[in-house]
C-alpha cells in the first residue's frame, strides 16, 4: 500500500501544468531592409513607405525610382504610420492568441514580405549566405593564323649557249655589228670565232670594221692587214682598209686600196664611191664624175649617187648635168644634199633666185647638217643681192 503524499505536494501534483513554451518571435530587423537597395530602413529619422499588401518598407526614393514593391511587385504603398499600425496588429495576434494558425500566418506573411536572399527572416544562428558560384568563363579560343603559303618567284635559269663553232661566232658578231649596232659585243663575238678559227678572214675583217666604227682605228688597219694576210683576195678587206687610211689622212695608200678592192670585185659600187670622193677632193672632177657613173650603172635606184655625181659635174663645169642629176636624185628619194648640190650649181649659172629657193629647202629638211652654217651664209648674202 503506498503512502499518502504529503498535502504540500499533493495540492503541487493537482495543480495545472506550466504552460507551454510561448513561440519564438524572430528577429525584425530583416523586416525593416529595403528589397529594393537591400539596405536597412531606419525607422526615425529616414522617408520610407510600405507594401501595401506584403508590407515590405521601401526607402521612399527606392520606391519612387522602381515603381512598385521589389518583393512581390505591388504598385499601393500605405504611409509610415499606415504601415506601423497593420504590422503591430499583426505582431499582436501572434503574440497573444500564440495560436498556430496565426503564428503560421505571421511567418508566411515574412516570407513574403521580402524577397529570397536578402529578405528572409535572421534567425538567431543564420545559416552562412547563400553563394553564387562563381561564374567560368570559357577560355577564348583563338582562330590559328593562316600564314599565308610563301610564293617564291621562278628561278630563272640562264640561257643555255649551245656550243658553236668559229662560224656561229661569226655570224652572231655579224647580227651585233649590222642590226644592233653594238660594237663592244660584236667585237667579242668576232674575238670568240677568231680563237677559234684564226685563218678565218672575215671575222678579221669584220672586227676591224667593228673597231674603226668604235673610235680604235690604229687596231682596225691591224685586223684588216690579218684579214689581208688571211684571204689576199678579199676585196671588203682592201675597201675598209682604205676608209681607215683615209681616216688617218693617208690619201695614197686610200686610194691603193679603193683601186685594188675594185679590181678584186668590180660588181661592188662603194669602192667606187670611195675613190670618188677622194678623187674630188683632190681636184680630179672628171674622175670623181667616172667612178659615179659606174657606181650608177650597179645601183641605179640610188639618189645619193645621182646627186654625188650633180656635185662633181658642178666642179668640173658642167652645171646644166649638175642641176639635171640633182633633180634626178630628187625624184628618187630626195636627199638634203641634192637641194644643196642644186643651189651650187644655180648659183653658179647665175639663177639667184633658184639657188636660194634650194639652200631655204636644205634648211628646211637638215637644219642641223654640218654645211647649215655655211649655206644661212649663202642664204644672206643672195638675200642682199636681190634687194
Amino acid at each position: 500500500m503506498e503512502k499518502e503524499k504529503p498535502e504540500k505536494e499533493r495540492y503541487e501534483a493537482a495543480s495545472e501544468p506550466e504552460p507551454a513554451a510561448r513561440p519564438r518571435v524572430p528577429e525584425l530587423g530583416a523586416l525593416f531592409r529595403c528589397p529594393y537597395c537591400h539596405e536597412n530602413v531606419t525607422v526615425e529619422g529616414e522617408a520610407w513607405v510600405a507594401c501595401k499588401k506584403c508590407l515590405a518598407r521601401h526607402h521612399a526614393a527606392c520606391w519612387k525610382e522602381s515603381r512598385a514593391c521589389s518583393a512581390c511587385g505591388e504598385r499601393v504603398s500605405l504611409t509610415a504610420a499606415s504601415a506601423q499600425l497593420r504590422l503591430v496588429v499583426a505582431l499582436s495576434l501572434a503574440l497573444l492568441v500564440g495560436g498556430v494558425t496565426s503564428l503560421a500566418w505571421y511567418e508566411g506573411w515574412q516570407k513574403t514580405a521580402h524577397i529570397a536572399e536578402h529578405g528572409r527572416l535572421v534567425e538567431p544562428n543564420p545559416d552562412p549566405p547563400r553563394t553564387e558560384p562563381a561564374r567560368v568563363e570559357p577560355p577564348k579560343v583563338e582562330p590559328p593564323k593562316v600564314e599565308p603559303p610563301k610564293v617564291e618567284p621562278p628561278k630563272v635559269e640562264p640561257p643555255k649557249v649551245e656550243a658553236m663553232d668559229a662560224l656561229g661566232w661569226y655570224k652572231r658578231g655579224c647580227e651585233e655589228l649590222y642590226t644592233k649596232h653594238d660594237y663592244d659585243a660584236s667585237i667579242a663575238d668576232f674575238t670568240k670565232a677568231l680563237e677559234l678559227d684564226s685563218r678565218l678572214a672575215p671575222a678579221w675583217n669584220e672586227r676591224g670594221r667593228a673597231r674603226h666604227l668604235n673610235g680604235r682605228v690604229d687596231d682596225a688597219l691591224a685586223d684588216f692587214a690579218r684579214a689581208i694576210e688571211a684571204d689576199p683576195k678579199l676585196a671588203a678587206a682592201f675597201h675598209n682598209r682604205g676608209l681607215a687610211w683615209n681616216e688617218k689622212n693617208e690619201w695614197q695608200r686610200a686610194v691603193a686600196d679603193f683601186t685594188r678592192a675594185i679590181e678584186l670585185d668590180p660588181r661592188n659600187l662603194w669602192p667606187y664611191t670611195s675613190r670618188a670622193a677622194w678623187r674630188r677632193v683632190k681636184g680630179d672632177a672628171r674622175g670623181a664624175e667616172e667612178d659615179l657613173t659606174k657606181a650608177i650603172e650597179l645601183g641605179p635606184a640610188m639618189g645619193v649617187l645621182w646627186a654625188e655625181r650633180g656635185l662633181a659635174r658642178s666642179d668640173a663645169g658642167d652645171q646644166e648635168g649638175a642641176i639635171a642629176d640633182c633633180a634626178k636624185a630628187i625624184e628618187l628619194d630626195a636627199p638634203p644634199r641634192a637641194f644643196r648640190y642644186r643651189g651650187l650649181a644655180k648659183k653658179k649659172k647665175g639663177d639667184l633666185k633658184g639657188a636660194l629657193a634650194d639652200f631655204e629647202r636644205f634648211l628646211i629638211m637638215a637644219p642641223s647638217d654640218s654645211f647649215a652654217p655655211e649655206v644661212r651664209e649663202l642664204v644672206r648674202g643672195l638675200k642682199q643681192s636681190l634687194r
